[in-house]
């Protein structure tokens, strides 16, 4: 079930930021497609990181189980007011599957992010472009994997999922308004009532 469609521009105002992290708020994951923007605004925003799985790997290889770790570790994060942005791996999504964000004492939600189908041509270019400016090999890995299964990555990110699922319409978007809305939205009431008082807002 897609839950959103995102709209082209997110509105931010001016100087609003996350604080690191959130204090007695709920965090939260962020599953996002290759490409979207995680390490950009986790490079520009206090309170989110940017699990980067790459450095998961010794020698160029990860462990057969690396993903439990790094789930656990994504989890921990985002239980302690993170905004986690991590990886969209299937064996990542089936392994978070088995928490349990509902739980009252476990304070995170788990949103997916990628782009719309129609969006498979300029996606592949960004991925192209981007490999261009950096000729890594994470970069290579992204573009090719893009060109060869964009279409059946976003069918398997969105179909059978217990996920809410953010699809981008447009490439014209602000990931980190977007982020900041879906945080906004997480919080108890309550929360934001004394985050307000406290602020002097």
């Amino acid at each position: 079930m897609i839950d959103y469609i995102l709209p082209a521009q997110q509105e931010v105002k001016s100087g609003e930021s996350i604080m690191s992290p959130i204090h007695n708020g709920k965090g939260m994951i962020v599953i996002g497609y290759q490409g979207i923007g995680k390490s950009t605004l986790a490079s520009k925003r206090d309170g989110i990181i940017d699990l980067e799985s790459s450095n998961f790997k010794i020698d160029g290889e990860r462990d057969e189980n690396w993903y439990i770790i790094y789930c656990r570790i994504a989890v921990s994060l985002a239980c302690q007011g993170y905004i986690v942005l991590i990886s969209s791996h299937e064996c990542v999504r089936s392994e978070l599957r088995k928490y349990n964000p509902n739980n009252p004492k476990d304070k995170y939600t788990v949103v997916i992010i990628c782009p719309h189908y129609a969006l498979e041509d300029q996606w592949i270019q960004r991925l192209h472009n981007r490999y261009i400016q950096d000729r890594s090999d994470k970069n290579y890995a992204a573009w090719k994997d893009a060109e060869a299964h964009f279409v059946d990555s976003i069918q398997s990110m969105t179909q059978g999922v217990v996920f809410s699922i953010i699809l981008l319409d447009s490439m014209d978007y602000d990931l980190g308004g977007l982020i900041m809305s879906l945080y906004r939205a997480s919080q108890p009431k309550t929360h934001f009532s004394q985050r307000i008082r406290e602020e002097g807002c």
